[in-house]
């Protein structure tokens, strides 16, 4: 009789305990949804600063009554200054979240965000839109990467899926405040003077409440988003990261703990306290060698090697393709389009190679992508004596460089692990901005000064092609799977003590 009370009573508590689990994994799961809805929202609002990098043409026409000495030519300024900062402020922000948390890290960069904008608000002059530029970058910076990397600590199975969602709503947010940017600010599409590609001073003025709408967009997203996201703990013990050297010495204090909770709870707290102190030691010890052994690792080294020779591809038919466009007098309406279906286009990519880093090698992936812009780096020239070949090729483009952003963050977290997954991503695509910014002086070079540009431009697309081939080749090379760590570790070790 009592064993079959006992056993009905196991089989109660044992149902109960099912109960409760999936009870608590339904919550974890709408906890994890929640994070996604907000990080969503959060990549969407991220997607603002690169419709205004679009605008600021407006703000060039409202300033050149002011300031007669601004031109169209230094629209050429903006973008790689946004991004630099941009990319900076995003390896900083790895720091700051770990410090203060994701919603500490996102209230930084969203009033850093609002600052710029309100900067440019009452600017009348280059020299302070390019202030508001810097402080607009780097807020965009400070919350691109933490909400992200929070979001696939939630799913951790899924990362390509949810890259891919957060990248599309990117994309999105570009598309949707390019349009409410034209419309607020050119609602009868008019167009600009011939002479100087600059609108009218009534035109170039209503900028101005383009930016207001930004600036309460922008504290009613982090409002939002502080309400739907969840943090959750990240200690680097993801992807079989390095246990601390005092990790035997946490492990008997543990043990202690338990012993000592028993006889006396002020003694059990104490030990607690160490507990947690220890833990972050261990945590900080973690993070910096992460750091320093993934530094100095070939795949890395490997993996920003190919991202360089791949970036200005994309980068440089983004930056050109509108001078370029008038150049050769491609239709206007052809012109126009592009800037809208290339969001499209790059949402979509980001979406459908997300997903696909989940279920393909990534090294095959890389090749596809590198691929296509090795070959429209190299035939883009063709395409400027037809505009709908010239509008075809130029958006996809943006397919390529769509799919390559999804790609760039699977690798990175699938190879190094989530925990040290910002400093890396930022730091990646920092080595990314700085050929850039390099670049931009060729490219202002380009547009006014040589006047045979159709040389010009066949020099630079044909050498941008032969380095984005070698990144392809290097490509072949690249290993996606999880980084040993502790195998590292070790390595660098036994080096030293035989150099000693």
């Amino acid at each position: 009789m009592h064993t079959k009370e006992n056993n009905s009573k196991e089989k109660e508590e044992e149902s109960q305990n099912q109960g409760c689990l999936s009870h608590f994994k339904n919550i974890q799961f709408l906890k994890g949804l929640s994070t996604v809805l907000g990080a969503s929202i959060v990549n969407f609002l991220i997607g603002e600063i690169f419709s205004l990098m679009t605008l600021v043409v407006y703000e060039i026409s409202y300033i050149k009554k002011i300031d007669n000495s601004i031109s169209v030519d230094h629209l050429t300024f903006y973008y790689p200054i946004e991004i630099f900062f941009q990319c900076f402020f995003s390896f900083v922000s790895g720091y700051i979240n770990k410090k203060l948390g994701m919603h500490a890290t996102n209230l930084i960069g969203t009033i850093t965000l609002i600052l710029g904008h309100y900067i440019m608000y009452l600017s009348s002059s280059l020299f302070y839109d390019l202030i508001s530029i810097v402080l607009a970058g780097s807020g965009i910076g400070i919350i691109y990467y933490p909400s992200t990397t929070n979001a696939c600590q939630w799913f951790r199975n899924h990362n390509g899926l949810i890259i891919g969602i957060l990248e599309t709503m990117i994309s999105l947010g570009s598309f949707y405040f390019s349009y409410i940017g034209e419309y607020i600010i050119n609602k009868e599409k008019i167009q600009s003077h011939f002479d100087d590609n600059l609108y009218d001073f009534e035109i170039g003025k209503k900028m101005k409440i383009y930016l207001k709408f930004l600036i309460i967009f922008s504290a009613c997203v982090y409002i939002i988003s502080y309400i739907l996201m969840f943090d959750i703990k990240n200690t680097g013990n993801d992807n079989d990261s390095m246990k601390a050297e005092n990790d035997n010495d946490l492990i008997e204090l543990e043990d202690k703990s338990d012993q000592t909770i028993s006889t006396d709870s002020k003694n059990a707290q104490h030990v607690e306290l160490i507990i947690k102190s220890s833990d972050k030691k261990k945590e900080k010890n973690n993070y910096k060698k992460m750091l320093l052994i993934s530094g100095k690792s070939k795949r890395l080294i490997y993996f920003c090697i190919i991202s360089i020779l791949h970036f200005p591809v994309p980068a440089m038919v983004f930056s050109l393709y509108r001078g370029i466009g008038e150049y050769k007098k491609i239709d206007m309406n052809y012109l126009q389009l592009i800037g809208s279906v290339n969001f499209i286009f790059e949402g979509f990519s980001g979406f459908f190679f997300g997903i696909l880093c989940d279920y393909v090698n990534l090294k095959y992936l890389l090749f596809f992508i590198n691929g296509i812009d090795t070959l429209i780096s190299l035939t883009y020239c063709l395409t400027f004596k037809n505009g709908f070949l010239f509008f075809f090729v130029t958006n996809f483009t943006s397919f390529s460089a769509g799919g390559y952003y999804p790609f760039k963050d699977c690798y990175l977290m699938k190879v190094f692990g989530t925990f040290i997954y910002i400093e890396l991503n930022s730091y990646v695509s920092f080595l990314m901005t700085f050929i850039i910014s390099l670049m931009s002086p060729i490219v202002y070079y380009i547009e006014t000064e040589l006047e045979v540009k159709d040389n010009a431009y066949w020099i630079l697309f044909v050498t941008l092609g032969i380095l984005n081939l070698i990144g392809t080749i290097l490509g072949i090379f690249i290993d996606d799977s999880p980084f040993d760590y502790k195998k590292e570790n070790y390595k660098r070790k036994k080096y030293k003590e035989e150099n000693i």
